[in-house]
């Protein structure tokens, strides 16, 4: 199976294909080009495929909506507000802008949280070499197959939770017990509430009606505890009209500087932009609770490692005395 493309891949390939609207390249020659010019894979066979609808008279947000594992909702709205306003290729800039911004923020979260992964993994391999030393390589083995199956246990568990996500009442479940978990959980909150307002700020600029934003900007935040209060949050402004006050009644997963920010968007109008400026916000203070929490997790996965080594320890000399006291027993 090819792999799908990450938020930088596509953020190159929009930016791309805006530049060859832009020159007047019809859709199918663009199509052309693009099969040529990406590297990724699954975009090269989006590319050749294209090709021929575009050629039969199919739009590219129709394109687009054939392949939803590499264009989420909220992309596809985006190009298909484009071509409603006839500037596609400013929205396609625009999408690939939002797409690199995302992409970024992913990059930052991955390289903080490199290195307490990495000591995670080494605390509980590092008390395998004192074993090998004072008991042999069949010791370490033992320890190393103990260690692959709580492995394959967690990978299990794993499995089974990513398998009852699919319901739905399950997902908000799971992802809601996110949001309040100590220390994580404001993070988390932080990060989903930051890419809920960046999206609505795009697909406002876009042109978008406001209850279909609302609704897709929960779903591109990842979190199905957010998708539910987007939904919640369109059918609010529905039916009462009100964005400040829909995001009073059904906003409680938001994060309070996006809460406390609606009150200037719908008084000045500039919805985007203040939506912009609270992303910008929290992405900034997710950025450095995710340092706060990395630096307090550090020492604590050293002190665990320590901590195994000196189990390891402890229970090799005990089995050591414990033999020297039987030898000595059954000496006459």
């Amino acid at each position: 199976m090819i792999w799908r493309p990450s938020k930088g891949d596509l953020s190159l390939f929009f930016r791309q294909f805006a530049a060859l609207f832009r020159a007047g390249i019809a859709l199918d020659r663009a199509f052309d080009t693009m099969s040529g010019q990406t590297g990724h894979p699954f975009l090269k066979r989006i590319s050749k495929e294209g090709m021929a609808q575009s050629a039969g008279g199919e739009s590219l947000s129709g394109i687009f909506s054939r392949f939803p594992d590499a264009f989420s909702p909220e992309i596809r709205a985006l190009v298909e507000a484009g071509e409603k306003a006839g500037t596609l290729d400013s929205a396609l800039e625009r999408l690939a802008g939002y797409l690199e911004n995302a992409y970024r923020t992913d990059m930052e979260i991955r390289s903080q949280t490199f290195y307490p992964k990495l000591v995670a993994v080494l605390a509980f391999l590092i008390p395998m070499v004192p074993r090998v030393v004072l008991e042999g390589i069949q010791a370490g083995i033992a320890y190393l197959a103990a260690l692959l199956a709580g492995a394959l246990i967690i990978m299990g568990i794993y499995s089974l939770l990513k398998l009852l996500c699919s319901a739905p009442s399950f997902a908000q479940s799971l992802d809601g017990l996110k949001l309040s978990l100590p220390l994580v959980g404001k993070i988390v909150r932080m990060t989903a509430s930051a890419r809920f307002a960046r999206t609505l700020a795009e697909l406002y600029k876009a042109g978008l009606p406001l209850d279909r934003g609302l609704k897709l900007a929960g779903e591109a935040t990842g979190n199905a505890a957010f998708s539910r209060m987007g939904a919640q949050l369109s059918a609010s402004f529905l039916e009462k009209g009100g964005l400040r006050r829909a995001f009073q009644e059904q906003g409680r997963e938001l994060s309070p500087a996006v809460l406390n920010m609606m009150a200037t968007a719908e008084k000045t109008g500039e919805l985007d932009k203040v939506m912009d400026s609270a992303a910008g916000q929290l992405e900034m203070e997710s950025h450095y609770g995710t340092k706060k929490l990395v630096a307090l997790l550090n020492p604590l996965l050293v002190a665990l490692s320590a901590l195994l080594v000196l189990h390891q320890l402890m229970g090799i000399m005990g089995s050591r005395f414990e033999t020297l006291n039987q030898i000595r027993n059954l000496a006459p």
